[in-house]
């Protein structure tokens, strides 16, 4: 068989070695995958549960029924989730079906609250309130602490699946080495069996120079009918060149083979193969490389104990030299990357082959250190796996484009693009993977990598997977070299996810604002009920007690009292008059009736004279025309302004406009006082502990407006809102603000 077959044969074989690995590999991929979906699955199901306990626990009687509704979609998502072709989650169906039930049973007994329900009874329906949410909690517990039990099993099961994977990588590499070991063994022994006779032939002549009985003329025929083993032997070493090369010179003097021998990079020692096995020669550099004196190895025994000095070591590797040396088969004699121990006591890695020569009774020895080619070779070997397992394994997907073609792709580019394997991938262009809208932009970008050698940052652009669906991404390229052609390094994050609770904080968002408008309604109708209830029946009954009392002071039989009734009328007065302000302090009728421009006027009077504060009103406006809810957010926010300006600006003057800008209202309140950092003011915020100016902004973004704040400390606050109303002149010329 030629070499050229033989390279063949091996390279076919790591080829299927190769391939059954991926395969393999591939399986553990998609097992794996599955386990985490469990694991995402698990943990989603566990916070939706959450959140319906909050629903069944946290909201006020009088939302019961949008409580029901949100608790209904929320049941749902569970369900979808539950109802997955996933046997761990039996489990969870039973407990879900008994919440659901008590749920039901919470929500009509707090519309029965809601009810006009016999007062004497009343507690009866909190009691049954307070153990139905208790029993939901323990039953909502019980559905999350499995799911979270499913959740942790499906990680141990992705954990072995790991280790099982790693255990794969190291069997095949094995294997593969084992291979290649194998074969270079093979091409070696084509090389460098066809020098034994001439090796054999030297030593005879050496012998006979020795005797003093050479005979030159048939060593010179010998030498031309081996030139073909002599070519053969420079093919194997370089230094076995220079041997041969000097053999012309053996006819005239010996000492020259010996000084070559000496000082070539490769160890040499020669030993009787009979008796004990005694060293007749051994050159430097086998002694350089074993690390012990040529005095001290002297004999075959000796050699084996003190270059394997552990007895274990040692027993196997004699028995496994002596019986290849006893199969008298070449090709068994050679060992590589065997351990030994110098003199000193430091390990090295050696390669060694021997040429036994049996006519001659001889064996000649070889060896090669190559603790520095192991080393790197380890090292070699050991980053291209840490790269490739990074590579493989990176949680984000990335391709090389070399060419413009794709040549390499890790696993999560394959998860990304929907592909069963590299060959759905491998070949195919970076405008096939990405969507058509962003060839432009692509172009450009690989065209500053690949020719202006710049790195491009992050942007976000489209691909479209194998099965047509497109999927948002944050796109990074860099430049390198590959087989000496410039290469794009391209990592792909997906970002769908990041999308999708972007999108869902801005609902939140939005809810949010409409919830704090809907609170400020709430809580105004319950400030204009309070209000009306003093005035409707407090005031009223002070009004009629004050008048009988001014009756009771008129007449004659009560004369010797009128002192004592004239201080309970006075009481009765005050208590009226302080009625009067709470009645105007929750929700002044001066706003429904006269309108907004009239109600400043009123609160900047009624402010000044309780806070000895200077308020400058100014308003380019003479009477408004709102719907009553944008009348009352504006009002509010305002009054929460100025409110915020007495308790915590110390300030002594504010100035208030009401303007008209860019067609709309512009309301801005400066004040003199100690100001403040504004990037403090939101750090509070974040933190849950100001909610002040951030209900004032969520009502003025509400309406479609413009918040804007601006304060330094020592110099003052500016707030300003910029409202979208409309501004209409009346036949006098007066602009009027309009919803």
């Amino acid at each position: 068989m030629t070499i050229r077959k033989l390279l063949f044969r091996y390279s076919l074989l790591i080829t299927a070695l190769l391939g059954l690995a991926i395969a393999g590999q591939l399986i553990l991929d998609r097992v794996q995958n599955k386990e985490l979906q469990t694991k995402a699955v698990s943990d989603q199901i566990a916070h939706e549960v959450a959140a319906l306990v909050l629903l069944t626990s946290e909201w006020p009687v009088f939302h019961y029924e949008r409580i029901y509704q949100q608790w209904e979609i929320k049941n749902n998502q569970v369900k979808e989730l539950i109802n997955q072709n996933n046997p761990d989650y039996n489990v969870l169906r039973e407990d879900l079906a008994v919440l659901e039930a008590r749920f039901k049973e919470l929500m009509e007994t707090r519309g029965d609250l809601g009810k006009d329900f016999p007062i004497d009874q009343m507690h009866l329906l909190t009691e049954k309130q307070e153990r139905l949410v208790t029993q939901n909690q323990v039953v909502s517990q019980g559905i999350i602490d499995k799911t979270f039990e499913i959740s942790e099993n499906a990680m141990a099961r992705f954990e072995k699946l790991q280790d099982l994977s790693s255990l794969g990588l190291i069997l095949f590499l094995l294997l593969v080495a084992v291979v290649i070991f194998n074969a270079s063994g093979k091409l070696i022994k084509r090389i460098t069996v066809p020098i034994e006779k001439l090796q054999s032939r030297v030593l005879e002549f050496e012998k006979r120079d020795y005797k003093n009985g050479i005979n030159h003329e048939e060593e010179q025929n010998y030498l031309k009918n081996t030139t073909d083993t002599l070519i053969l032997g420079r093919a194997i070493n370089s230094m076995l060149q220079a041997i041969q090369s000097s053999v012309a010179e053996l006819r005239t003097q010996n000492t020259y083979i010996r000084t070559i021998l000496d000082n070539i990079p490769l160890g040499v020692a020669v030993n009787k193969l009979d008796g004990a096995g005694e060293v007749t020669y051994i050159n430097q550099q086998f002694q350089n490389i074993y690390g012990w004196p040529g005095e001290v190895l002297t004999d075959q025994a000796v050699f084996f104990e003190k270059v394997y000095p552990d007895p274990n070591y040692r027993h196997h590797i004699k028995e496994r030299i002596l019986n290849d040396i006893g199969s008298r088969d070449p090709e068994k004699m050679r060992w590589g990357n065997v351990e030994i121990t110098t003199q000193d006591g430091v390990k090295r890695r050696v390669d060694a082959q021997n040429i036994p020569l049996f006519e001659q009774n001889l064996m000649i020895s070889t060896v090669l250190d190559v603790t520095k080619q192991k080393q790197a070779e380890h090292q070699l070997i050991h980053s291209e796996q840490r790269y490739r397992n990074l590579f493989m394994n990176s949680p984000d997907a990335i391709f090389i484009n070399l060419n413009d073609k794709i040549v390499l792709a890790n696993k999560a580019f394959l998860y990304l693009m929907k592909a069963q394997n590299m060959k759905e991938v491998i070949g195919k262009t970076p405008y096939d993977v990405f969507h058509p809208g962003c060839h432009e932009k692509i172009k450009d970008r690989i065209y500053a990598v690949r020719e202006l050698g710049e790195k491009i940052p992050y942007f976000e652009e489209k691909i479209v997977n194998l099965e047509g669906e497109a999927t948002d991404v944050e796109v990074h390229r860099s430049g390198f070299l590959m087989e000496e052609d410039k290469a794009i390094h391209v990592i792909l994050h997906d970002v769908t996810e990041r999308i999708n609770r972007e999108r869902e904080i801005e609902k939140n968002q939005t809810s949010l604002k409409q919830l704090t408008t809907e609170l400020t309604l709430i809580e105004e109708k319950q400030r204009k009920e309070i209000a009306g209830n003093i005035h409707d029946h407090l005031s009223q009954s002070l009004v009629i007690s004050k008048m009988k009392l001014n009756d009771l002071i008129m007449d004659p039989s009560t004369k010797s009292d009128t002192q004592k009734l004239e201080s309970i009328k006075n009481h009765i007065s005050d208590a009226l008059e302080n009625s009067r302000n709470i009645t105007y302090d929750l929700s002044p009728p001066i706003l429904y009736e006269l309108g907004l421009v009239e109600t400043m006027y009123w609160l900047i009077e009624k402010t000044e004279r309780e806070h000895d504060l200077a308020i400058d009103f100014q308003t380019d406006f003479e009477k408004t025309d709102l719907p009553e809810t944008d009348l009352i957010l504006v009002y509010r926010s305002v009054q929460e302004v100025i409110y915020n300006i007495i308790k915590h600006a110390r300030a002594t003057e504010v100035n208030v406009l009401f303007q008209n800008k860019n067609g709309g209202v512009n309301i801005v309140i400066r004040d003199n006082g100690r100001g403040f950092d504004v990037t403090y003011l939101k750090a509070k915020q974040e933190r849950g502990k100001s909610f002040g100016l951030f209900a004032v902004q969520e009502r003025i973004e509400n309406m479609g407006g413009q918040f804007t704040l601006d304060s330094k400390p020592g110099s003052g606050t500016t707030v300003e809102f910029l409202l979208p109303f409309a501004i209409n002149s009346d036949a006098d010329g007066n602009k009027n603000i309009t919803g």
